[in-house]
């Protein structure tokens, strides 16, 4: 694995959250999560309509 790779499956842990990569990881992680749960409602709502 390369060490990118072993960046991404490193645990989060709260000392990341000092440094501007843990945040950056953080903010992109909290996108991707939002951007899914609204895909996923608006798929709800073509099913139902």
């Amino acid at each position: 694995m390369s060490d990118s790779e072993e960046e991404l499956v490193k645990p989060f842990t709260e000392a990341d959250m000092k440094t501007r990569k843990g945040i950056a990881r953080e903010t992109i992680a909290w996108i991707l999560l939002l951007a899914s749960i609204a895909f996923f409602a608006f798929m709800v709502l073509v099913a139902i309509s």
